[in-house]
């Protein structure tokens, strides 16, 4: 299943989104109304209006409670690119087990990318042009499964760390315009798949001799200081 709100503006934090409801969702005007949308007790997400007097239908919120978190192997994408969505990621979404594609990009995300994240089961994590901080987790390298890396155009800093090398599956790494130092580990070297890399934009200082052995390396954006 997917979960996907398109033309929504919302807030992601701590389990919990709150969104402007799509124009064909209505309801009467009344104080704290809640709109009868087919929601699902299951799920634990619950539209609700706030059409006291004088409030027009948009009016509206989504509400998805902690608890949605907790359900285990039920989504299979969490596509919000381009919502608007502030606040952090955060560390509950790793209970979505049998999550494949994780798309948060174009938002206002902040804080530090969770290290929970490596429990998951992800071929593609998608978390670019945002205003993330931190350096990236070493816990990332536990996605085996992973095909497609996008973390550029946030704030990361430190190192990048050794356990990337760990990606066997991973074919795309666009780490490009963060505050990332230090040299590139030569454990990259290592990552059979990778042929799209994007480094620049950084604070690196070295790539690692073994890359000139990379034979499936394809595409490479570098630029050292």
């Amino acid at each position: 299943m997917t979960l996907f709100l398109s033309s929504i503006v919302a807030t992601l934090f701590l389990g919990m989104v709150v969104a402007q409801a799509p124009s064909e969702w209505t309801c009467e005007p009344s104080y704290n109304y809640w709109c009868d949308c087919n929601c699902d007790p299951d799920c634990d997400i619950q539209p609700v209006c706030y059409c006291g007097k004088g409030y027009p239908p948009q009016a509206c919120g989504i509400y998805i409670g902690r608890r949605f978190f907790l359900i285990q192997g039920f989504w299979d994408y969490f596509l919000h690119s381009d919502q608007q969505l502030t606040g952090s990621v955060p560390s509950a979404i790793a209970k979505f087990v049998s999550l494949r594609e994780l798309r948060l990009d174009n938002n206002h995300l902040t804080g530090r990318i969770p290290s929970e994240i490596g429990m998951m089961s992800l071929t593609a994590l998608d978390l670019s042009s945002n205003r993330l901080t931190g350096s990236i987790p070493s816990q990332i390298g536990m996605l085996s499964s992973l095909e497609m890396l996008v973390l550029d155009r946030n704030q990361l800093t430190g190192r990048l760390p050794s356990e990337i090398g760990m990606m066997s599956s991973l074919t795309s790494l666009w780490l490009s315009s963060n505050r990332l130092a230090g040299d590139v580990p030569s454990e990259i070297a290592i990552m059979s798949s990778l042929w799209d890399l994007r480094l620049g934009n950084n604070q690196l200082t070295t790539l690692p001799s073994e890359m000139g052995m990379m034979q499936s390396l394809y595409s490479l954006y570098v630029s050292m200081i």
